[in-house]
């Protein structure tokens, strides 16, 4: 994944920007993880539940979170050689 490689590519940050990617790669699984359980849900059937966590549950929050971070990542881009 991207996110891995980028961060591999780039083992001296500073260490602001090392706090950051470590926070998007923690939020990044997190939000897999929430994935994962409204995929379970809707196979489950229970349908209404998935789509609850879809929009304002858990997997909402994270999904948010995880955007929120990429936009400071990109505030910081050019220290990732991303510019």
């Amino acid at each position: 994944m991207w996110l891995y490689e980028r961060k591999a590519q780039n083992p001296i940050l500073s260490k602001d920007a090392n706090a950051l990617f470590t926070r998007l790669l923690e939020e990044h699984a997190q939000f897999h993880l929430a994935a994962a359980q409204v995929a379970r849900m809707a196979l489950e059937g229970q349908r209404q539940e998935a789509l609850t966590q879809l929009q304002g549950g858990e997997y909402a929050r994270i999904s948010n979170r995880v955007i929120a971070t990429l936009g400071e990542l990109y505030l910081k881009r050019r220290e990732f050689g991303m510019d």
